[in-house]
């Protein structure tokens, strides 16, 4: 109904043109302006890159996402209705520059209703259309006016003929102005009827050019101007449908970010729960074993037994105290503790190597928790495990651009179809879940090349190697 009202109005205006009408067949009268395209093609991409630019922003990316907030509509009307004002006055620059028509000026028309419904896209081809309409005004023929002034003088002020050609004729028997106010309509009721699929390239560019021969059909029709089809309405249509399918592309860029930031949201959430699983995670044989060494060094030695009380408050304090991230002295001043209580316990069948040739990154922050469990992994199961026990060797070191943080141990050992299975993310996460921890926290922070690296043979102990990449 509204395109076939758009249409009468359109055959209505035909009769009052004063061009000779030109024969569809006539091919000699259809010109194909280079420098029209050339204009058209700057007029479209000034929009885009403003488009481009408000894409960056938080009330662009909460409209896309389906996060709004009051007001956000209202914003969003605003921030539409200043961009085609620019891209209206650019659009008035280059036809003056032109001497030609160069584009409608419906783009953002089509992208207000894509973005925020039919109220923007309805209030966005109004403005367009009194914007085309003002310019007519201003495009009163000066010798129309003198000659009123002459024949009236200010009565003309008070003349209903005066204001209906002023007003009615200008903004809407124009079609340039009133075909804008059709294209905002029909772009409002198409970005409603695509739904959820307003943003697929497809719909958007469908609409798009739809509009824009639309609105060339109509004015070709007004101006009885069949020439238009050819010479200047098919480049304008497609040059504004591959503008639209940039846009789309925009959205669509800040519709996948917005999925990446959730997942790696989620993913970190996790990573953070397990963390604080871990915090929780107060091993009972651990806690067993400490309690028993303690209260056998109370009857033995006072002394000895207050010193690992104390080890045992700093292994529970930094274990649910830390942050995110430790100095890298804090993380060995906790796995030191701990190893207090265990050195303890096994006396002589743990001995411990130390080896520090990092000493200047000591103060560097690490994951908290991210050593410990390495320690702790190859204290119980390689090495108070074996009769005989064994040898714990620790080492920090800088290799090229990371910091290397190295467990190695000559206990039992691992097979290799248990090695395969530690960090193996199908694996059941009843097993290894200290390890398995360890090496995705290193993989969401640092990446896939940061991944926990273990080598271990049945019987020959085991060695597991951190790496985290460090900044001078």
């Amino acid at each position: 109904m509204i395109s076939l009202a758009a249409f009468a109005l359109a055959v209505y205006v035909r009769q009052f043109s004063e061009q000779p009408p030109l024969l569809p067949l006539d091919l000699t009268a259809f010109e194909f302006g280079p420098y029209a395209i050339g204009f058209a093609v700057q007029e479209l991409a000034f929009p885009v890159v403003l488009i481009y630019i408000f894409s960056t922003t938080a009330l662009f990316k909460r409209i896309i996402n389906g996060e709004t907030i009051p007001r956000d509509t209202l914003k969003l009307f605003g921030v539409l209705a200043v961009i085609q004002l620019f891209t209206l006055s650019y659009y008035l620059l280059l036809s003056s520059l032109a001497d030609d028509q160069v584009t409608f000026g419906v783009l953002i028309v089509v992208t207000g209703s894509l973005l925020g419904g039919w109220r923007v896209g309805l209030g966005l081809g109004i403005i367009t259309m009194f914007v085309n309409g003002t310019q007519n005004l201003v495009d009163y023929p000066e010798e129309e006016l003198l000659l009123l002034y002459q024949t009236e003088g200010l009565r003309v002020l008070f003349n209903p003929a005066f204001w209906y050609d002023l007003l009615v004729w200008r903004f809407l028997v124009d079609m340039e102005a009133s075909s804008a106010l059709w294209a905002g309509i029909v772009a409002a009721l198409g970005a409603d009827l695509l739904g959820q699929r307003r943003f697929v390239p497809a719909g958007a560019l469908t609409l798009q050019i739809g509009i824009e021969v639309g609105v060339g059909y109509l004015t070709a029709t007004a101006w009885d101007e069949p020439a238009l089809l050819v010479s200047f309405l098919i480049p304008s249509a497609l040059i504004s449908g591959l503008a639209m399918l940039t846009i789309t592309l925009i959205v669509r860029n800040v519709q996948a970010e917005a999925v990446r930031q959730k997942a790696e949201a989620a993913e970190l959430a996790l990573t953070q729960a397990e963390l604080r699983a871990l915090r929780a995670q107060i091993n009972p044989h651990f806690l067993f074993n400490a309690l028993n060494t303690i209260r056998y060094f109370v009857r033995v030695d006072p002394e000895t037994a207050r010193r690992l009380l104390i080890n045992l408050s700093e292994v529970f304090q930094r274990a649910l105290r830390a942050g995110e991230f430790v100095p890298l002295q804090d993380e060995i001043s906790y796995i030191e503790a701990y190893l207090a209580l265990e050195k303890a316990r096994l006396d002589q069948r743990l001995q411990i190597n130390w080896s520090i040739q990092a000493k200047a990154w000591l103060e560097y922050p690490v994951p908290t928790l991210i050593f410990q469990p390495v320690v702790e992994n190859a204290v119980v199961h390689g090495i108070a495990k074996k009769a005989k026990g064994g040898t714990v060797s620790i080492t920090i070191a800088r290799t090229d651009n990371n910091l290397l943080l190295q467990v190695e141990d000559d206990g039992l050992g691992i097979d290799s179809v248990r090695l395969a299975e530690i960090l193996t993310p199908e694996q059941p996460k009843t097993t290894s879940i200290g390890l398995r921890n360890i090496d995705g926290r290193l993989r969401m922070l640092y990446g896939e090349s940061y991944r926990l690296a273990i080598e271990s043979e049945a019987g020959r102990g085991a060695c597991v190697k951190i790496k985290i990449p460090i900044e001078d």
